[in-house]
């Protein structure tokens, strides 16, 4: 490898040291062999499953976030702010955001159902009370974690003869 890197010329080692020096790093010293760094890596890893989970929001406040940007934009210009805009305005930024396109597909939708499930269900205080007992009893492991299961039982409930049939499915089901 030694003899490799003789023969590279100063450029590509400048590039290389560029990019090395850009990235963030830790040295941990460690005795006690590959099983020590095995637990050392385990442990790591378990740590950023644990952070994800601490941060990672619901479909409820992803829905209150989207809609109070949407307020927010509304706000400063003055004009509403079309569901298409909205959508255009994620879709912009999504390349920046790690794991958009695994999570939520902001192009496709993303803003859609979140302004959808606003002002359908969430500003019903009998669905938000509902809502609060199923992430209490499952946390993020709610039955309803999902924009678009609120969606289809908001779409479902409004082909029944009462405006308010989604109150009724959280109320008896």
């Amino acid at each position: 490898m030694r003899s490799n890197l003789c023969q590279v010329g100063d450029d590509i080692l400048d590039q290389w040291r560029t990019m090395i020096l850009s990235c963030p790093v830790m040295i941990i010293l460690m005795e006690g062999g590959p099983d020590q760094l095995y637990w050392q890596a385990f442990k790591k890893r378990q740590q950023v499953v644990a952070n994800y989970e601490a941060c990672r929001r619901t479909a409820r406040q992803l829905a209150y976030e989207v809609a109070a940007l949407k307020a927010k934009k509304e706000a400063e210009t003055g004009d509403l702010l079309s569901v298409k805009e909205l959508s255009d305005m994620f879709a912009l930024h999504q390349s920046d955001m790690a794991g958009a396109s695994k999570r939520t597909d902001m192009a496709d939708g993303f803003a859609k159902d979140c302004i959808f499930v606003f002002e359908k269900m969430l500003s019903d205080p009998v669905c938000n009370s509902c809502l609060d007992i199923l992430e209490e009893k499952f946390g993020l492991s709610s039955p309803l974690n999902s924009l678009q299961k609120m969606r289809v039982i908001i779409e479902k409930s409004e082909s029944t003869p009462t405006r308010w049939g989604h109150r009724m499915i959280f109320l008896n089901g």
